[in-house]
């Protein structure tokens, strides 16, 4: 049963006791639970529900969920504080997970940005100079075209071909005078 509850999904719109907990923002648990309001406790033969919402900087993240499908009276305010410590614990674990992961992305956005001036300090030739610059814009933007054009009159533009596939080929096209 675990696997099969581990990958279940909950839409907003269903009745389900979890969205109820994060609509009200505070933890909530039925007993005796009554499966006919709510389709997705059936599935599981639930007989006792808890949900606790994860909340951080008054932020609802979601909502844990507990369920017990032996003892129709199983939960207990005890539950529902010791329920409540442990969404705290794990909502500040997902916060910090989150700003680990924004400050990784900074981190490479800067390394990829001291690359470009690099370049641009130590490159005379413009072709060379544009290529370099523009690898490392891909990078950066995650993207896998870059265009470069030069404030001058432009009398030459690079021929495009009418299909590249982007998902594994890498282009860069620089607009000069030539």
């Amino acid at each position: 049963m675990a696997a099969k509850f581990r990958g279940a999904r909950l839409r907003t719109y269903e009745p389900a006791i979890a969205n109820e907990a994060i609509l009200k923002r505070q933890t909530l648990w039925i007993n005796g639970l009554d499966t006919s309001q709510y389709p997705m406790a059936a599935e599981f033969q639930v007989r006792s529900i808890m949900a606790v919402p994860l909340i951080l900087s008054n932020e609802v993240l979601g909502a844990v969920v507990f369920l017990h499908n032996s003892d129709a009276d199983f939960f207990r305010q005890d539950h529902a504080s010791k329920a409540g410590i442990l969404a705290t614990q794990l909502s500040g674990l997902l916060e910090a997970m989150r700003l680990s992961e924004r400050a990784r992305e900074e981190q490479r956005r800067a390394g990829i940005l001291a690359e470009v001036v690099q370049s641009l300090h130590s490159e005379p030739d413009l072709g060379v100079l544009a290529d370099a610059v523009a690898d490392r814009l891909r990078v950066l933007l995650r993207t896998p075209l870059v265009w470069i054009s030069f404030g001058r009159k432009v009398t030459r533009l690079p021929t495009l071909p009418t299909k590249v596939s982007f998902s594994h080929r890498r282009q860069s096209f620089c607009a000069t005078d030539g």
